[in-house]
This record gives C-alpha cells, sequence and structure tokens, in this order.
C-alpha cells in the first residue's frame, strides 16, 4: 500500500472508494480506523515499552523512544525498514512488517537473540508486535517491542530440566514382586491387575533433576501380585495440545485393561498408537506370572 492510497474494509471498498482515488481513508487494522487521527508519537516519549514508527511503501522511519534507542541502539530517521532494521530476524521481520503495511492487520513476529550491552554474551529476546495506523504522512506502522528475555530463559531452563523414574522390583518367597519407585517429575507408574481396574500409583512426584543437588527424594512401595502388569512411560504417550494430561491417563488405563490378556509386546505395540508422535515415546512393561 502506498502513502495517500486508500482501501475499503474487508468486504470490499468503503463508501468513497473507487480503489484508485488518492487520500488517506480508512484502513483495515486496530490503529487505522476510518476517520482516525494521526498518531502522535509523542506520547511514546515516556514509556518504558521500545517503540518504532514507520510510514510509506518502504516503511521510513519516523520515530523511536528511548526506550527503542537503549534497547537496539540509535537508528537514523527517515532510513527505509531495510536499512534502518539490518540486525532483524532475516527477510521474516520485514515481510511481517509489508504484510501489516499490505493488510492493515496486526501481526507478531518473534524477534532474534541479540548480545545485551550490559551484559557481554547474554542473550536478549523479544517479540515484536505491528500495527497499522495512521501518521500525518499516511498509512503506518507502529512496531512495539517486547522484552521477553525473562520469560523465554525461564522456559528454556524448564525444557532443560530432566525427568526420570528409578524404580527396583524384588522377587519375595511368596512368589510376588515388591516395587520400589523415586519419580524425578516423571508420570506415576501404571499397574494393571488380573482382575479389576488399573489404577495409577500413589505417591507424589519429586521435583525434576538439577533443580537441587541436596534435595532429599521419596521412595515409594507396592507389591505385584500374580498376573499383575506394571507399565513405565514417557509423558509423551499421554500429553496431547488439545486434551488435559489426566484425559491422555484415562485413555492409557482403559486401554491397557482392553490388552490386559495381549502378550507383553503386543500389548506395548497397541498402546503405541495412543501417542499423536509429537513428543518421543518410550514404555517399559514388567508382568508376574501367574499363580501356578
Amino acid at each position: 500500500m502506498k502513502a495517500g492510497e486508500t482501501t475499503g474494509g474487508p468486504d470490499g471498498p468503503g463508501p468513497d472508494d473507487s480503489g484508485t482515488g488518492a487520500g488517506t481513508g480508512p484502513h483495515r487494522g486496530t490503529g487505522a480506523a476510518a476517520g482516525g487521527r494521526p498518531v502522535d508519537p509523542r506520547m511514546f516519549d515516556g514509556t518504558v515499552a521500545a517503540v518504532a514508527l514507520l510510514a510509506g511503501p518502504e516503511g521510513r522511519l519516523l520515530y523511536t523512544n528511548s526506550a527503542f534507542t537503549r534497547l537496539f541502539g540509535a537508528r537514523r530517521l527517515g532510513l527505509p525498514a531495510r536499512e534502518a532494521f539490518p540486525d532483524s530476524d532475516g527477510h521474516r521481520f520485514l515481510a511481517v512488517l509489508e504484510s501489516v503495511r499490505d493488510t492493515g492487520r496486526a501481526r507478531q513476529v518473534v524477534g532474534e537473540r541479540r548480545p545485551d550491552p550490559g551484559e557481554p554474551g547474554q542473550a536478549r529476546h523479544f517479540v515484536y508486535s505491528c500495527s497499522a495506523v495512521t501518521t500525518d504522512q499516511g498509512p503506518g506502522i507502529l512496531v512495539l517491542a517486547m522484552d521477553t528475555t525473562a520469560e523465554t530463559l525461564t522456559l528454556q531452563r524448564y525444557e532443560a530440566l530432566a525427568t526420570a523414574l528409578h524404580a527396583v522390583l524384588r522377587r519375595r518367597p511368596d512368589g510376588t514382586w515388591r516395587l520400589t519407585w523415586s519419580s524425578a517429575g516423571h508420570p506415576p507408574p501404571l499397574v494393571v491387575p488380573a482382575v479389576g481396574d488399573a489404577g495409577y500409583l500413589p505417591g507424589a512426584a519429586d521435583p525434576p533433576l538439577c533443580v537441587a543437588s541436596d534435595f532429599l527424594r521419596t521412595t515409594h512401595a507396592h507389591v505385584l501380585g500374580p498376573g499383575d502388569t506394571l507399565l513405565l512411560y514417557t509423558d509423551g504417550l499421554i500429553e496431547t495440545p488439545s486434551a488435559p494430561i489426566d484425559e491422555g491417563q484415562r485413555r492409557l488405563a482403559s486401554e491397557a485393561v482392553l490388552c490386559r490378556r495381549r502378550s507383553l509386546p503386543d500389548l506395548l505395540r497397541v498402546l503405541q498408537g495412543l501417542s499423536d508422535h509429537r513428543d518421543d515415546t518410550a514404555m517399559l512393561a514388567f508382568r508376574v506370572d501367574e499363580a501356578p
């Protein structure tokens, strides 16, 4: 969209829009409402958010506030976006700007990592929110940069944590097996008895590994009788983005009961089908021999 052109709403041209007329008529998008006054960039001077304002077909830089300068350094006004943001996230950031300019629809893009001037070697993370606005030079784009470093690093630390389950099985003189286990943030063991409903063994999981080296972990115990099946598994078997984890657990328990008479290899093949394969899945099954 060129400066000075008009564009209609989502259902076609507006009442005064022939598709070729000049002026600064309505645009689709949050910041470019019909009849809206041009954005006054001075309103962003004292904000803590980093703000930049661009206008024209090349997205020339009209304004940056002091917060933007502190985070990204000084940028010479008047430069087209391609030159004003040479260190942006490749062509993706520029493509988003063009999309907002052409459609009037707000977009977001995750920013690249960049060195923090105050902490050499420390990465910074940003999300850029780009919205169509009206400026005193015609249609423009308001770029709001949100620093998401703290949230991103927290998520990375969480993803780096390892969960584990340590289990020991010991045969007892009466033919039963004593299971002892300790969970570090891992899903609970599932027991499918020879008769009756399957159940997840009680006992709260301890924190994942590497959270605290001096943490005193809890040991739980359970006795497995003849014909009982023990299933250990990773969360990839029960977690899906579209359903809560307890729904995945119910589905697993129900299917395991239906397959309790199958051989262990067949049981694992059937249960593998419950995974949506978005995450790695591993299973380990153990069955106590039936009583003679």
